[in-house]
């Protein structure tokens, strides 16, 4: 399989058939079991999800409760949770900037919720995958990993996505999809 920059590449299979291991393996949660993979020409073999996050790739996992989300952290925890090392220094977080990351990721993809301090477990599940999403698309990935991602979610929160993957695939990124729905 091959993805361009630009492109968006859709995966079908049934739950079970390998394919939410294909996205594992890209991001080095799996080793590779035979075979090879490329990325921009060149051999690649993560040796876990920082490398490949560094690497320019970024993953939305299939179940975000058990996968993404810490659920028992506040909206704008779960924002910031892989951008602690940019909204700190000298080792201190600082606040402002990390409200003012979460409020422009809020507006960006709508997320609904009372304010930023509400539990992320408190919100709708479309509303979590936002913001699963906000922490992908924040990474600026080169190629976005996105298995099964209007699963559990609503009719304007599937559009929503599709809209944002689109958008990703316009600004240049490519993204592979996962899915086991036709539509």
């Amino acid at each position: 399989m091959v993805v361009h920059e630009g492109e968006l590449v859709g995966l079908y299979g049934l739950a079970g058939a390998g394919r939410s291991e294909i996205l594992e393996t890209l991001m080095g949660l799996r080793t590779v079991q035979s075979g090879r993979m490329l990325w921009r020409t060149q051999s690649y073999e993560p040796s876990g999800p920082g490398f490949a996050a560094r690497t320019g790739l970024a993953l939305v996992p299939e179940d975000r409760r058990q996968n993404a989300l810490v659920l028992g952290m506040r909206l704008r925890e779960n924002l910031s949770l892989s951008f602690l090392h940019r909204l700190s220094r000298f080792g201190c977080l600082l606040r402002r900037r990390e409200k003012n990351f979460a409020k422009h990721w809020m507006q960006a993809l709508a997320i609904k919720a009372r304010d930023r301090e509400q539990p992320v477990s408190e919100l709708s599940g479309g509303n979590q995958q936002k913001i699963v999403f906000a922490r992908a698309l924040a990474m600026q990935p080169q190629l976005l990993l996105c298995d099964e991602p209007t699963q559990a979610v609503d009719v304007a929160t599937r559009r929503a996505i599709h809209h944002m993957v689109r958008s990703h695939c316009e600004g240049g990124g490519a993204t592979l999809v996962v899915t086991s729905d036709l539509q």
